[in-house]
């Protein structure tokens, strides 16, 4: 796998020095962690204005107060030490927030995607599919879980039916389709913009008479196919919706959005917009197949796995202009959109806390031959990491299958070809030494060894500045338009 480069090393939150040592991320030094810092006081002080209870939703605010004790010494740390020269590392834990810290949410990323690669997809052409939901709908399923795991029910009964009537044509009995979905809830301006990353292998299964399960490569998509799965999913999910939004319509107050699900519901035949490449527009969906990989690139589906779960912001795109503002470089923008964000610190604050997911809300799906309770799955899915190729920078991994997520040390091998556990004084290695959760504890070992021994503290809350007319910027931009050079 090759190696990430300098502003990827930025956003997983470790770095590397020209000689491949372990360098503690300091996340106190970073620009985001002081614009948390120094204006979250104003910002809750703000939201009483803005929410009927008053307050932040508690998992919003608990998700910044963990941010704040992300990879600090001082609130504890795991002892790593080698047994013969006694050289010692100290690692900090993490706060494992799913929205904010973009260390956690890269590790999260990282860890997916060597999970995916090695223990969920087999060595098959896999094809990503992008569905992305019109503005209204956004607002209406973004909070509710239930919603969400209903849109994409539907999403993916449509795309499975259209995979086994290609199945049937090539005379395929009974095919077996399945999915991993990502599920994403921003856009590159930090704009709440709910959509769908699933991975689909390019093909189905079929179980064979000794009970062994065959993969049948399919043919890719075409514009036609991606119509004919935007006909049939959207008029029902339209309808549910409509549905769902009538029941709730007392408690949420969504009578415009109800009035716009049922006078979109009735059209049987959704308009289509012209296509431009592999993706197709009809009343305010998109729907995208152009990206695919095939059964030989495994690096390729790797990194497509990391895109797919990729966090909502990247550091080296946030600076603070001279009047205080702050800037924010949008990768993609919609058209007659700019691309640089000029927001307040609360503004931006703001922005960050509507990408935070609510609790149990899952991230990552499984569907069909990928579900854990498959009865397939075992067949299918790979038994053991597939080795790496010897050109690649990262020596082979085998995790354990007791473990569902990869540990530190062999993570950073294996997204930076880095040995943490390898001891560069003496040739040794390693090990585990204590883990200190104590505050007073972990203060007494920092201060013998001259470090920190407290966290930075907090700026009071103040009154915010005036809002300049350069932050009128429309946050629920359109869909993000797709790189060029995914196009078909």
């Amino acid at each position: 796998m090759l190696p990430c480069s300098a502003a990827q090393r930025q956003q997983i939150g470790h770095s590397a020095t020209a000689r491949g040592r372990y360098q503690r991320r300091e996340p106190e030094k970073t620009l985001l962690h002081r614009i948390v810092r120094e204006n979250l006081a104003t910002f809750l002080v703000e939201a009483q204005d803005r929410y009927p209870s008053g307050e932040l939703p508690g998992f919003i605010r608990a998700e910044f107060e963990r941010y704040l004790r992300c990879g600090l010494l001082c609130h504890g740390f795991a002892r790593i030490r080698c047994p013969t020269c006694h050289d010692e590392l100290l690692v900090a834990f993490s706060c494992k927030n799913r929205g904010l810290c973009p260390s956690c949410a890269s590790r999260r990323m990282a860890d997916f995607a060597a999970h995916l690669r090695d223990r969920v997809l087999p060595a098959v052409a896999v094809r990503q599919w992008v569905l992305t939901l019109p503005m209204q709908l956004r607002f209406l399923i973004a909070w509710r879980p239930k919603l969400i795991g209903l849109t994409l029910t539907l999403f993916l009964r449509a795309l499975f039916a259209w995979q086994r009537r290609c199945a049937h044509r090539q005379g395929i009995a009974k095919p077996l389709c399945g999915a991993v979905t990502c599920i994403q809830r921003f856009g590159s301006s930090l704009n709440l913009n709910l959509h769908f990353h699933t991975l689909v292998p390019d093909g189905v299964f079929s179980e064979t008479s000794d009970g062994n399960v065959q993969f049948h490569p399919l043919p890719p998509p075409a514009v036609p196919d991606l119509e004919r799965i935007a006909r049939r999913l959207i008029p029902r999910l339209l309808k549910k919706l409509a549905t769902a939004s009538e029941q709730n319509e007392a408690a949420d107050g969504m009578n415009l959005l109800t009035q716009y699900l049922q006078a979109q519901s009735q059209r049987t035949e959704p308009a289509m917009e012209r296509p431009r490449g592999l993706r197709i527009f009809a009343e305010g969906f998109s729907l995208h197949a152009g990206v695919s990989v095939t059964e030989l690139d495994g690096d390729a589906l790797e990194r497509l796995a990391r895109y797919c779960a990729r966090p909502p912001l990247s550091l080296h795109r946030i600076a603070v202009e001279p009047d205080g503002q702050i800037l924010y470089r949008a990768k993609h923008s919609a058209p007659g959109t700019p691309r640089r964000l000029h927001l307040s610190a609360t503004q931006f604050l703001g922005r960050i806390a509507a990408l935070i997911p609510p609790p149990r809300s899952h991230l990552l799906r499984y569907h069909g031959v990928f579900a854990p309770h498959s009865k397939h799955r075992a067949r299918i899915v790979p038994q053991c990491p597939r080795a790496t190729p010897a050109s690649s920078t990262t020596a082979p991994h085998r995790p354990s299958r007791s473990r569902s997520r990869l540990d530190w040390a062999s993570l950073l091998r294996r997204v930076f070809a880095l040995d943490v556990l390898h001891c560069e004084r003496c040739g040794g290695r390693r090990h585990l030494l204590s883990m200190i959760t104590e505050a007073k504890t972990a203060q007494k070992i920092l201060a013998h060894l001259g470090l920190p021994t407290q966290a930075p503290a907090q700026s009071p809350a103040r009154a915010p500045p005036p809002i300049p007319d350069s932050a009128d910027w429309s946050d629920q931009a359109g869909v993000d338009p797709i790189p060029s050079s995914w196009s078909s």
